[in-house]
């Protein structure tokens, strides 16, 4: 038989279902966060590498004295990547898509061959001069 008073029981039962819903609440902060973002976006990567081609044309032209318009290719540039990052000297794709490089005062960009992230196809990623990603969209009438 219990002996508690039925206040106590109510007072015990009400413990009980607060821990369970601050153990409910403390479970949902922490798995939440890992189902809505899972991972960087395949645009961040894709920014990320035209950053890294960034840098790898300034250090290029640093140690070779050059400036200007001086077109630079993927040889030149393949040194200044880690080779678990590279493929073939260069920056495996993330998405298909296609690296410009262009000469030192042009920004890197990036051509999507398909859909990523809902941008089309045809998209253009630039590096803008502050170094934040430019993103300029295929008009319609545009062929790809």
């Amino acid at each position: 038989m219990n002996t508690k008073e039925p206040r106590q029981r109510s007072y015990s039962s009400m413990w009980l279902v607060l821990a369970s819903v601050l153990g409910l609440w403390v479970l949902g902060m922490l798995c939440v966060p890992n189902f809505v973002r899972s991972g960087t976006s395949k645009t961040n990567a894709i920014i990320n590498n035209l950053r890294q081609i960034d840098g790898a044309k300034q250090l290029w032209a640093i140690e070779h004295g050059r400036t200007g318009a001086v077109l630079v290719t993927t040889q030149d540039i393949a040194p200044y990547f880690r080779h678990d990052q590279a493929k073939e000297g260069f920056l495996k794709a993330v998405a298909g898509e296609r690296y410009v490089i262009g000469t030192l005062v042009e920004s890197p960009e990036a051509q999507l061959t398909r859909e990523v992230d809902g941008r089309p196809k045809g998209t253009l990623l630039r590096l803008g001069t502050n170094g934040d990603e430019l993103i300029i969209c295929p008009t319609k009438g545009s062929s790809q």
